[in-house]
């Protein structure tokens, strides 16, 4: 293509579109290497960048036009080098695209929810016991099917009036279940695994929940009380241990000797630092980490510290489980604002269990939007075709021949096949943790894999779909390849050229 043409072209459509006529995406404003470039994406570039443009020379049409034709040459160049199928270009590029698509696919909405959902249940505390039968999420469906049999025989026996904590030792399978009956305690919004907070925040105060799944097994839950949540308290304390070396009364007639020297005007701090047996607190003049109802896990304890009315008031002993102890209440807080709790659960919702609630529920759009069909069955072929040491992590890829390589399964028009999968596994066994089971390995692969599988399809047609991606994913994309061209042809190259830099110099020197 000759130059004078590619201008006479420029700035006969450019005259055309600045004279208030109106041009079409897809009017072709030149040519490069028959590929043609729309009047659209010049003036897009134009508009958007010409604030950025430092020379006055180029700040207007016939000024900027230099630039970009400049700038589509390179990016034409950078292609012909083969720049876009560099290792490193494409890591960058992949890394910023789905950075840039984690926008578009994540659903505010569903944000939202969880965060109204998780402060409103926030404002709440719940008294539960719980049944536990035992059985992990990558469970064959035997081992599945009879744990959840077993916990419908538990389930049918609670709703029907039996005594919950006789159910309790007969049935649960939690460690600790014969000695705490199931007894859970009072509990709030990210104290329980989400589908445990779901079912117990969902079940009426005598209720009994309907069985609910976690990672650990299968959950029948009763609900013994609600109560408001009260704000955080900082107190500090002065304890005597009670234990079956000491004789209780002479535990008890030391802390009320201590209580006494105190009411006479000792300092509670001197009192803490020189005779409380709780030498991490009695070291600090007995403060306690601030705490709210249950984070101690010492019911007698927080129920003491939280009947004090006043800041700086000192109960008189109290006994708990641990001991004998004097309390001073230092400081009552107020329960924070939505505003002020906004950061906090958003962190929560982002790196807990309600992020995998979030990928299921933007894999479920996905499929309702472009349709999914299951393919043929990967688990025959995959237990054969993966040698044992994938245990190991150190299984070597081998090509699937054509004759098994099934579909596995269908994304819109896209088919995913049996290969995809393996190499998806090829590139990931390192990543995950230790098996010892293929069908486990390749259940809990397989759902990962799928989900990858739906918000990589999402984002191919992301950018066919979607104009305002599409410029700013594309521009990302020429800026990368500009930099890579310049930096091989120009900034690499003249470090070595001595001679050629000195000829540019003299050259264009003033």
């Amino acid at each position: 293509m000759k130059m004078n043409k590619r201008n006479l072209l420029l700035l006969l459509l450019l005259a055309t579109y600045f004279t208030g006529i109106s041009q079409k995406k897809n009017d072709v404003l030149l040519t490069i290497d028959e590929e043609p470039v729309y009047s659209s994406e010049f003036k897009q570039v134009f508009n958007k960048n010409l604030d950025l443009v430092i020379e006055e020379s180029q700040k207007n049409v016939d000024g900027y036009l230099g630039l970009f034709i400049d700038y589509k040459l390179k990016i034409t160049e950078a292609y012909k080098q083969n720049l876009d199928k560099n290792e490193t270009y494409i890591k960058e590029f992949e890394k910023y695209e789905n950075q840039l698509s984690k926008k578009y696919i994540f659903d505010k909405r569903i944000a939202s929810q969880l965060l109204d959902e998780a402060y409103e249940r926030g404002k709440e505390e719940i008294n539960a016991d719980h049944i536990l039968v035992l059985v992990n999420f990558n469970a064959l469906p035997k081992d599945t099917l009879i744990a959840y049999n077993k916990i419908k025989i538990a389930y049918d026996k609670a709703v029907s009036g039996e005594d919950f904590e006789t159910l309790v030792v007969n049935y649960s399978e939690e460690p600790s279940a014969k000695n705490t009956k199931g007894k859970l305690g009072y509990f709030t919004v990210f104290g329980m695994l989400y589908p445990f907070e779901t079912a117990a925040y969902n079940t009426e105060v005598g209720g009994i929940s309907k069985i609910t799944r976690t990672a650990f097994g299968y959950h029948v839950i009763k609900i013994n009380d609600r109560r408001l949540k009260k704000p955080k308290i900082n107190v500090s304390h002065i304890m005597i241990f009670s234990n079956k070396d000491k004789k209780e009364e002479n535990s008890e007639e030391r802390i009320n000797e201590l209580y006494a020297m105190i009411m006479q005007g000792e300092s509670f701090e001197n009192v803490a630092k020189q005779f409380s047996e709780d030498k991490s607190t009695g070291k600090v003049g007995g403060q306690i980490k601030t705490f709210g109802p249950g984070d101690l896990r010492a019911p007698e304890f927080e129920k003491a510290a939280y009947s004090i009315k006043n800041e700086g008031e000192i109960l008189a002993p109290i006994k708990s489980s641990f001991g004998w102890h004097i309390i001073r209440l230092n400081e009552k807080f107020t329960i924070p604002s939505f505003e002020e709790q906004k950061p906090d659960i958003e962190k929560k919702i982002n790196t807990g269990a309600r992020a995998n609630f979030v990928t299921q529920t933007i894999s479920n759009k996905i499929i309702a939007k472009y349709g999914y069909k299951e393919g043929q069955n990967y688990s025959p072929y995959f237990n054969t075709y993966l040698t044992d040491s994938i245990y190991k992590k150190k299984w070597v890829y081998t090509p699937i021949p054509s004759e098994d390589n099934k579909v596995l399964f269908t994304i819109g028009t896209k088919e995913v096949m049996y290969s995809d999968f393996a190499k998806y596994i090829r590139d990931h066994q390192r990543l995950g943790k230790k098996y010892s089971d293929k069908d486990r390995l390749l259940l809990d692969m397989y759902g990962v894999f799928k989900n990858e599988a739906l918000k990589n399809y999402y984002k191919e047609r992301l950018e066919l779909e979607n104009e305002e991606y599409a410029i700013i994913v594309n521009e990302y994309r020429n800026g990368l390849l500009v930099y890579d061209v310049m930096k091989n042809n120009i900034w690499e190259a003249a470090k070595s050229d001595s001679i050629g830099l000195e000829k540019y110099y003299t050259a264009y020197k003033r």
